[in-house]
């Protein structure tokens, strides 16, 4: 494969194999020099093989891990013939794996927060004793979204960015994006009924509390193990930076699974919301995180 016809490989392009998901190729177009380029698979793309010859262009998908991209220098004497017969050799010689690209890693998870969706919206079940007072009582609160958020952190570069009020918190590390930044969600829940929802008082007697969350997706990985943190971050200001790795005031551990996309997850927070009633807390505040 040193040639094809009179003219020698090199003459029309580079050809880059890797198995990594983000591949860095070069490619000469027009005479204007290299031009550094990226391409990111996500875990329902394949690669794919381009081709560039005499101004036009064809895209011939290929599901393969091995083979990235090759690009073909312009060249008017280099016709549709030579790159469907330079194309048949370049696959025998990469053995014709056919096999989708798959990214793993740790997990990314994103649960449903978008405001005045009752059906969806991260939901807290309170019951409770009153003192002096006979029976059992229940508070139904929804997340003050305005106040929920989730903060990206890259590694190499040490930078964080924070979204606040998105429609969708996300936690966990996102495999598919160069530097695999790490994501943490915050969730927020108001327990003096500031927000319109119902009033837990200060000095309820907690029987249980369980979080209602809807689950957007689940990538990377079948099973994330999660840490949900009981922090206490400003509010009207909301999130800082320091709030990615605050102190823990208690935590508790649960899991994730990829079929719980699309669905509700209850999870039993008792713990937490028992720890902020001896606190004297009037806001549940509760960071998402790999529990690595």
């Amino acid at each position: 494969m040193a040639a094809l016809g009179r003219y020698p490989l090199f003459t029309y392009g580079l050809l880059v194999t890797c198995q990594c998901p983000a591949a860095k190729y070069y490619t000469k177009i027009g005479g204007q020099g290299f031009k550094r380029r990226r391409q990111l698979a996500t875990k329902s793309e394949a690669y794919s093989i381009v081709f560039l010859s005499g101004g036009g262009k064809w895209r011939i998908g290929r599901e393969s891990s091995e083979v990235v991209m090759l690009v073909l220098r312009e060249s008017r004497s280099f016709g549709l013939l030579g790159i469907v017969v330079f194309l048949l050799l370049l696959l025998a010689g990469c053995g014709g794996s056919d096999h989708h690209v798959v990214i793993s890693g740790p997990g990314l998870v994103g649960l449903d927060d978008r405001p005045r969706v009752a059906l969806t919206a991260p939901e807290l079940h309170v019951e409770y004793a009153s003192p002096g007072m006979i029976g059992i009582f229940s508070a139904r609160i929804l997340s003050d979204q305005p106040l929920d958020g989730d903060i990206e952190f890259d590694p190499f570069a040490g930078t964080f960015f924070i979204t606040q009020g998105p429609s969708t918190v996300v936690f966990g590390i996102d495999s598919a994006i160069r530097n695999s930044p790490e994501f943490r969600a915050f969730l927020n829940f108001p327990l003096d009924g500031l927000t319109g929802g119902d009033v837990v008082p200060l000095d309820a007697i907690i029987i249980s509390a369980t979080l209602i969350v809807s689950v957007n997706f689940v990538d990377f990985t079948a099973r994330v193990p999660v840490v949900i943190d009981l922090i206490d971050y400003t509010v009207p200001t909301g999130l800082t930076s320091a709030d990615f790795d605050s102190g823990s005031l208690e935590f508790q551990f649960f899991d994730i699974f990829a079929s719980d996309a699309g669905n509700d997850v209850l999870v039993d927070v008792s713990l937490l919301m028992q720890q902020a009633q001896l606190l004297g807390l009037d806001v549940l505040q509760m960071r998402f995180s790999l529990g690595l």
